[in-house]
């Protein structure tokens, strides 16, 4: 019985993270596109970017940015799943902050 209830934790923390990392491209993909087609179109003549092709470019920016972390990993799963939780929230957050920056910026041109 805890075998089993070890496989549905492990199921869980696994769905959990491909939501939480589908959250994040979508977040990161959105924040792209409106800070694109504030910026690139109107200083440089750019095309607009559409919402499809920003998440393809966040893909294409995490493939080959690759893993940040340095840190080596343990198997403690509670070290795992609160530095994947900090480094979701720090990209969510640090997206945000770059949209309300660009916000303010494209208000003042």
């Amino acid at each position: 019985m805890n075998d089993e209830n070890l496989t549905l934790a492990h199921i869980g923390g696994l769905v959990a993270v491909i939501v939480m990392v589908i959250i994040e491209i979508m977040f990161l993909g959105l924040v792209l596109s409106i800070l694109w087609n504030w910026f690139m179109v109107s200083i440089f003549g750019l095309r607009v970017l559409t919402s499809l092709q920003a998440y393809s470019l966040v893909l294409v920016a995490q493939a080959i940015r690759g893993s940040s972390s340095t840190t080596q990993a343990t198997d403690d799963e509670e070290k795992i799943s609160s530095r994947f939780f900090k480094a979701f929230s720090k990209n969510i957050i640090r997206s945000a902050v770059l949209l309300t920056v660009g916000w303010i910026v494209h208000l003042l041109l």
